[in-house]
């Protein structure tokens, strides 16, 4: 009885999984793909002048400025913070074979 109720749920999921990836015989127009191709490239367009109008030459060049200003204080601070953290373990490790020769 088991197995007849396994065997219709295996019937159906296939069907439901052929009906589902079946590929729709209905084919694109020209105008269709011409209208479509139109206005991807209208949107397109849009963002180009959008893209202008907002990245312009003086902007984009106090960005840089800003980040490269940014950037070298960043490592500035890292680097000394490791030069003062490789001070401390040297100073450990002399201490630690100074420690070490009074054995």
């Amino acid at each position: 009885m088991a197995k007849i109720a396994l065997l219709f749920i295996a019937a159906f999921c296939v069907v439901q999984l052929s009906l589902a990836a079946r590929v729709s015989r209905e084919s694109a127009t020209e105008t269709t793909t011409e209208s479509l191709a139109d206005q991807i490239n209208n949107r397109l367009d849009e963002l180009k002048k959008k893209a202008q109008t907002y990245f312009t030459k003086e902007k984009t060049d106090v960005a840089i400025n800003t980040i490269s200003e940014n950037f070298k204080s960043a490592t500035n601070t890292v680097g000394d913070g490791a030069k003062d953290f490789l001070s401390f373990i040297q100073g450990a490790l002399q201490n630690m074979t100074d420690s070490q020769k009074k054995d």
